[in-house]
């Protein structure tokens, strides 16, 4: 008979002296924290300076670009740090705050859950408990439990995607087949367009789609025309080793400039074209398209993200 272990479950003290400690660590591994919450994150900082205040840490969230705080705490929640990130997401307008705390009192989860559901749609509280659980000799772990999701976080029910209306809920629902492929554990959205992050800031990967055909490509949105540009002749002086990993001519590799754009930016992308309307195809149709537009996608992230690092 197999022999099963017993999952030991420890206060965060035990691995962190203090609650900076915690936070340095949590910058380091971010990706457990984007996982649990469904949200990639870039231009992440420390000691983040909001007025006379300092946040813990503030990140942005690639697909949005909305400001993002996390706030931690050791032991259990209290009216400090509740105040604590009111104070910080009005400061920075953000748009998700992330609260980590070893215990959540019930009239600070009632109080998250208020805020979830008298807030803007675009707004979204996290309440997260932590905790370090190890199997007897093994390293200690971090884990995290969800205690308080925004609304829109969760499960969406039938009624909630017709109010959507039948375009949105195909862009939710490609997304959403697509994200499953791709392994990104990344919240759909019911649009024609899905960013996530490539590791250098302000430079996504970039999905889009419409009726009659999709595109994959690389969204470089630096604040400087500059520095946009810069990264554009990186990139273009690699053309032909990105053309051949992607198995398509050259003049199939477009650049273009987005439109409304005040900084200069660039969009590096290979359209496909789809032999039937987006919104008739079959379930298994769509299945089919899902898995095409993730492994171009996959392709393309391993052509180039060398090269983006190397271009940063």
């Amino acid at each position: 008979m197999v022999e099963i272990a017993r999952l030991g479950v420890f206060p965060i003290r035990k691995v962190f002296s203090r609650e900076e400690e915690f936070s340095n660590w949590l910058v380091e591994n971010i990706k457990i924290l984007e996982e649990k919450i469904g949200v990639e994150l870039e231009d992440i900082e420390r000691e983040y300076q909001i007025g006379s205040y300092f946040a813990d840490i503030v990140a942005r969230d690639a697909n949005s670009e909305g400001m993002v705080i996390i706030e931690n705490q050791f032991e259990k929640t209290n009216h400090d740090h509740l105040g604590k990130i009111l104070t910080y997401a009005s400061g920075l307008d953000a748009k998700i705050i992330v609260w980590i705390a070893e215990k959540f009192s019930e009239e600070h989860k009632q109080a998250l859950n208020w805020l979830n559901e008298n807030t803007g749609q675009d707004i979204g509280f996290f309440g997260i408990e932590v905790k370090a659980v190890k199997i007897g000799d093994s390293p200690y772990a971090v884990d995290f439990d969800i205690v308080v999701m925004p609304n829109q976080w969760r499960k969406i029910s039938k009624s909630a995607i017709e109010r959507l209306g039948p375009r949105e809920e195909t862009y939710l629902d490609i997304w959403r087949r697509v994200l499953e492929r791709y392994g990104k554990n990344l919240r759909p959205r019911p649009r024609y367009r899905f960013v996530f992050g490539s590791g250098v800031s302000d430079v996504p990967y970039e999905w889009r789609i419409w009726e009659y055909k999709f595109s994959i490509g690389v969204y470089i949105g630096k604040p400087s025309p500059e520095e946009n540009e810069r990264i554009q002749e990186c990139l273009q002086e690699r053309i032909d080793e990105i053309a051949r990993a992607m198995n398509v001519p050259i003049e199939e590799i477009k650049w273009e400039e987005p439109y409304g754009t005040t900084r200069g930016s660039k969009r590096l992308c290979i359209y496909y074209p789809l032999t039937k309307s987006l919104f008739e195809m079959s379930e298994k149709e769509r299945e089919a398209l899902a898995e095409r537009m993730a492994s171009e996608m996959k392709k393309l992230e391993k052509a180039t993200k060398k090269i983006l690092h190397r271009c940063r």
